[in-house]
């Protein structure tokens, strides 16, 4: 089975995507990465919880729906932050846990969800969720990605 890595990025998040995330990646098992980067003129930046950063969280949603559209239905979806190192075999772990449904990462102690690390088949029940987040956001100014996920879940 296909894995597909969806990732979003603005300037502010290059540092991190050069320096952790991409070797870690390349230590893995292959994978095809997509990774949609906004250019630096037009583009608010996207640091935790500063300036435009919840326009960078839809606008990494609305790449996540782009992506689900032009992948073959079934495939191994990855929708990762840029803040992730990986370890060699998570993606066939991650395989395995989207045989069962839709994965995110928990936040804490809680168990909050955290949309920083979702993983799914492409299914409609997936586009489903990405959409309904999306929307969520936007219904709901000043609510996060995290927000709209834990609502929507």
């Amino acid at each position: 089975m296909d894995t597909y890595v969806i990732t979003a990025g603005t300037p502010s998040h290059d540092s991190l995507r050069h320096q952790f995330f991409e070797p870690s990646l390349q230590r893995c098992e292959p994978v095809n990465w997509i990774h949609h980067q906004r250019p630096s003129g037009s583009n608010p930046r996207g640091d935790f919880g500063c300036g435009n950063w919840l326009e960078v969280m839809r606008w990494k949603l609305e790449c996540a729906i782009k992506a689900s559209r032009m992948l073959p239905e079934g495939v191994c979806f990855v929708l990762s932050d840029l803040d992730i190192v990986w370890m060699p075999g998570a993606f066939e772990e991650l395989n395995e846990y989207a045989k069962t449904g839709i994965y995110a990462m928990c936040e804490n102690d809680q168990a909050e969800l955290n949309a920083g690390l979702l993983v799914s088949r492409n299914t409609r029940e997936f586009h489903w969720l990405l959409h309904h987040c999306l929307a969520y956001m936007h219904m709901n100014p000043g609510k996060h990605d995290q927000d709209a996920l834990r609502a929507t879940a």
